[in-house]
């Protein structure tokens, strides 16, 4: 009978609308497939160098919506005993960030410079800061990446210092959908079949 089987699709419809509301927010895995960064590495500006942070590859984490994790990126600093008047202009940097779980990779980009205060220029740093966060749309979850702005190789005597930095990487995820969004088709397809059968009925 076409109304047995009516109630019955309207009953799995709204079981499936009760169960897709706690679906819809899922614990994520996301693991780290490695980095890379652009610098500056030549005269004029602050001369750069940097190295990936030890155990980068392979980081992993899992993250429900609103939720974040932060790891060491890349270490960054200047091959530069102190700075002079090029090192204080602005240079641009740029880091690649992927990832294997999704199968993703976001470039962030921005600047680094040196800095003279303090008297007559005592104290001499470099700095590194970012624009905003990267936001990925994937067809499963959509998260940002974000990275931390850092002052490397702080000096007090007229030069500079030998200790670099390492910049952070801090991702966040924003929302999520379950299972590629299987559990949204089929709860289309099951409105679109009740849709249907009321048609059906009154025909």
């Amino acid at each position: 009978d076409i109304r047995v089987i009516m109630k019955a699709l309207k009953i799995a419809v709204i079981l499936l609308l009760g169960s897709s509301v706690t679906l819809l927010a899922i614990p994520k895995d996301y693991v780290v497939a490695g980095g890379s960064v652009a610098i500056n590495t030549v005269d004029p500006g602050l001369v750069l160098d940097y190295s990936l942070a030890s155990g980068l590859t392979g980081t992993s984490f899992t993250l429900n919506d609103g939720l974040s994790s932060s790891f060491g990126f890349f270490n960054i600093w200047t091959t530069e005993s102190a700075i002079n008047n090029d090192d204080k202009s602005w240079k641009p940097i740029s880091a690649t960030l992927s990832f294997s779980t999704p199968i993703s990779s976001a470039t962030i980009d921005g600047d680094t410079y040196g800095v003279k205060a303090g008297f007559l220029g005592s104290y001499q740093a470099g700095k590194v800061v970012w624009d905003g966060p990267a936001t990925m749309i994937l067809s499963d979850r959509t998260f940002q990446i974000s990275l931390s702005n850092e002052t490397f190789n702080a000096g007090y005597l007229w030069s500079l210092g030998c200790k670099g930095a390492t910049v952070e990487a801090t991702v966040t995820q924003i929302t999520s959908v379950p299972d590629g969004g299987i559990t949204l088709m089929l709860l289309g397809l099951g409105l679109s079949g009740l849709a249907f059968g009321r048609r059906f009925m009154k025909a």
